[in-house]
């Protein structure tokens, strides 16, 4: 099944009052085509919880 969209090695890093914060680090993923995505989160965040990427 062809990939839609492929992450490799994915970091994310906040700069704070506090210093840097490594909220991601070495993600892997892949997102097929014609799949469900969840997307998870805080429920205020106002996030949806599946698409279908087709």
């Amino acid at each position: 099944m062809e990939n839609l969209l492929e992450v490799n090695d994915l970091q994310i890093t906040f700069h704070t009052y506090a210093g840097k914060v490594q909220a991601v680090r070495g993600v892997n993923f892949e997102v097929k085509k014609g799949k469900p995505l969840p997307l998870l989160g805080s429920p205020d965040a106002a996030k949806v919880l599946q698409r279908n990427l087709s």
